[in-house]
């Protein structure tokens, strides 16, 4: 067994003193290490302030620098498209993946800051998430068979300072008689899943296994039995639409397909490496 990969991603927000939200999101892996961060307000999460930078690099070093361009936009839900016409052409688009991931985490932080942005109780809240995020994962398409709503689990918690935090690793070991072994592991203040994919010399799945230690409800472990759908597949060759329609669609888990998606992508250098 010899190692050929490692990645680490985090995440985290932060509440500053003078209330505004800074998030920070830094990737370290075998190939490149880069950081961005933005500053927000917590009633509108509009960007105030944004940056990044990259240390290392196939495509190079990118000096810290602000990013002017993000300021005015909102850092939530349908951000996506916007980010990607603002940024994407920076790095291979890097900037882009980290910038989305610091808007991800404000999304699930918003959980500890939701009166400020205008929800009266709890309650309000999932009903709002109830709502916009109906059939967007298998928590949310089965809301009827769920043993408590999401604010119970998160818990009505009063944080100040550190608001959330969140860790993906990946991990990729080659076995001469096997081919490639990756072990991937997904960690926040919410949520906690593993995933243990088996690929041949050839990049095709043989075996693929996930774990749900902590989740919003015991449910969500279900989705884990789509994982079977890959065997065969070539991880490399399924772009993040195809991997989430495998992986369950709305019956699926969208950060078990983060995990699959970030594995295919290092699977995709390792053959370009190679």
């Amino acid at each position: 067994m010899t190692a050929v990969y490692h990645s680490v991603l985090n995440l985290k927000v932060n509440r500053l003193l003078t209330e505004d939200l800074m998030t920070e999101c830094s990737l370290v892996s075998s190939d490149q290490e880069a950081h961005a961060w933005m500053l927000t307000g917590a009633k509108d999460l509009r960007i105030s302030r944004a940056g990044w930078a990259v240390y290392r690099s196939p495509s190079g070093v990118v000096p810290a620098a602000e990013l002017p361009d993000l300021i005015g936009l909102v850092a939530y839900l349908e951000s996506g498209p916007r980010l990607k016409q603002i940024l994407g052409h920076l790095a291979s688009n890097l900037a882009v993946r980290l910038v989305a991931e610091c808007i991800r985490g404000l999304i699930q932080a918003e959980t500890f800051f939701y009166q400020e942005r205008g929800f009266g109780s709890p309650a309000e809240y999932d009903a709002h998430w109830d709502t916009i995020y109906n059939n967007a994962c298998f928590y949310y398409s089965h809301l009827g068979q769920i043993e408590q709503p999401w604010m119970e689990y998160a818990g009505d918690d009063r944080r100040r300072g550190n608001l959330f935090n969140r860790t993906q690793s990946i991990a990729i070991n080659q076995n001469a008689e096997l081919g490639y072994e990756l072990t991937a592991v997904f960690i926040d203040s919410f949520h906690e899943l593993s995933l243990h994919l088996i690929l041949d010399h050839q990049g095709r799945v043989s075996s693929a296994e996930a774990g749900f230690l902590r989740a919003p409800d015991k449910i969500c472990g279900n989705s884990a039995r789509h994982l079977e759908k890959f065997r065969g597949k070539n991880l490399a060759q399924l772009s993040k639409k195809e991997i989430a329609g495998w992986a369950g669609g709305a019956a699926g888990c969208n950060h078990l397909v983060d995990l699959i998606n970030e594995c295919g992508q290092v699977v995709r250098y390792l053959s370009v490496e190679n």
